[in-house]
């Protein structure tokens, strides 16, 4: 087997250097180091924003008091059903692994309203923040117009 000489030796050292200092002057380009964003999947806080509206349709209108009677409601349904249900991960955003911040009290709703946000995520990701509707859509916006989406309407 021939051995390699001192010139294909340097040949492949420069080479690797060169492959090395191409990866990373294009992971600078590409913005290695920065995590992805999250991919946004909407289904978890439609799935809150319906049952919330399943939950005041079944109870006059009213909103869920707490958490305990919103989620033991949900259970209850979703065993009557014959389906499997997670109380631990509900209410959690896959986003930011957050509890989702839902509408509870003593008032009640209008049906089908779909400007009226009942859910949404407490830290979002970069800024945004996904929300649900009364109505069972949802959206994303960006933290500082929450204020104005879950103020109180007369």
């Amino acid at each position: 087997m021939p051995s390699l000489g001192l010139r294909s030796s340097f040949k492949i050292v420069l080479l690797g250097r060169l492959a090395l200092l191409t990866l990373i002057a294009s992971s600078q380009l590409l913005g290695c180091g920065k995590t992805a964003p999250p991919p946004i999947d909407r289904t978890r806080i439609e799935d809150v924003a319906s049952w919330h509206q399943l939950y005041a349709a079944s109870h006059g209108r009213k909103l869920p008091p707490d958490e305990a009677a919103f989620v033991a409601f949900v259970e209850a349904k979703m065993k009557e059903r014959g389906q499997p249900f997670d109380a631990a991960a509900f209410l959690v955003s896959p986003r930011d692994g957050q509890k989702f911040v839902v509408q509870y009290g003593t008032g009640s709703v209008t049906l089908g309203a779909d400007s009226s946000v009942v859910v949404h995520e407490k830290e979002g990701y970069d800024g945004k923040l996904l929300v649900g509707f009364q109505s069972g859509r949802s959206g994303e916006v960006d933290a500082a117009e929450l204020p104005a989406l879950t103020a109180a309407k007369p």
